[in-house]
């Protein structure tokens, strides 16, 4: 135990070896199997090192590591991680809520740290509390080391967890049989929110996947409008043009085999159609996909169910394009303000 240790330089446990009292826990029977305090092979909490803290290349730690509340200027642990020598034992792991440092010597990607992270997560099975601020002191320093993508990938980590805990928290709280019914209801529902929080912005810290996710749209909105208009399935999208003379013509059309594509030969060759709204599939898609928006291709054009199957499925897909792109839209401007990350 180094409770309230004061170290005005170094504190260096380079190659050391660390014995804790569940390495004699299978002697001594008296010790309650939840005894977290049997558990602990070197204790720092609450300890101020003025200078660099070595912690690496632990050769042997037979039970778990509190850093509570410990505060080092240099954190250098070479990014090697705790593992029990005996195979029989269990992988200690890392108290590190309230670990503070302003830099780090060792492993700065992101991968590396994040393992690191999890050693520390639960230090007894039953223990359900999650604590975030590992993870922002972590993101944090590796910003201001300059890592601000492996910083990045820490924070979406990060949100990955809190969301996951959030999940779990709504039905471990729940208090009584009908409100852990509702909460086990609605939970699948959240992880689908949550999963698109993910996708589509990083939970906040990438607001631009959100752009590319709407490109992506739009493509392939383009892609069905593009077939439906060479197909022959669009037609005016306004009373006025379809009680015109000239698009009747065109309605009424009997013989066989019909005009291919009545709309495109109407708006090339009708006075009214000449002067109508040139169909453009690439601003059709956007006016689609893109809610803030309005290019006036779809209140001067719509698809038609009866002349062809891409008319057809555009008809019914136009919606979820809409939806989608106001889904994307709507995440990506929260991403954007900090919406999302302040939850």
């Amino acid at each position: 135990m180094m409770n309230n240790l004061k170290v005005g330089g170094e504190l260096n446990f380079q190659c050391a070896s660390f014995c804790g009292a569940a390495a004699h826990a299978q002697c001594n029977v008296s010790k309650s199997a939840n005894d977290s305090s049997a558990h602990i092979a070197l204790d720092l909490t609450d300890a101020t090192i003025g200078k660099t803290f070595y912690f690496a290349d632990i050769t042997d730690c037979a039970g778990n590591v509190k850093l509570t509340n410990l505060s080092a200027t240099t954190f250098c642990d070479c990014g090697t991680n705790l593992a029990a020598s005996d195979r029989h034992r269990n992988t200690p792991k890392l108290d590190l809520d309230g670990f503070t440092y302003s830099r780090i010597q060792g492993a700065t990607d992101a991968k590396t740290r994040l393992i690191w992270l999890e050693q520390g997560e639960s230090l007894t099975p039953t223990e359900r509390e999650f604590f975030p601020q590992p993870y922002k002191q972590l993101a944090k320093v590796l910003y201001e080391m300059g890592h601000e993508e492996e910083a990045t990938k820490v924070r979406v980590a990060l949100g990955k967890k809190l969301r996951h805990h959030a999940r779990k928290e709504r039905i471990a709280n729940a208090k009584n049989r009908a409100q852990r019914l509702w909460a086990m209801a609605t939970t699948p529902r959240l992880w689908i929110w949550h999963s698109l929080s993910l996708l589509l912005t990083g939970h906040g810290f990438r607001p631009g996947n959100s752009l590319i996710a709407l490109v992506l749209l739009w493509l392939l909105a383009t892609t069905v409008a593009h077939f439906a208009w060479e197909e022959g399935s669009f037609a005016p999208n306004s009373a006025v043009a379809l009680q015109s003379e000239s698009w009747a013509t065109y309605s009424a059309d009997h013989s066989y085999p019909p005009h291919p594509n009545p709309a495109k030969d109407w708006s090339l060759t009708s006075t009214i159609g000449r002067d109508w709204e040139s169909f453009n599939r690439y601003a059709y898609a956007a006016d689609l996909v893109v809610p803030i928006i309005d290019l006036g291709q779809t209140d001067a054009w719509a698809p038609s169910t009866t002349r062809g199957p891409c008319g057809w499925h555009l008809w019914w897909a136009r919606w979820g394009f809409t939806l989608f792109g106001w889904i994307v839209t709507a995440l990506g401007a929260a991403a954007l303000t900090g919406i999302i990350r302040r939850e």
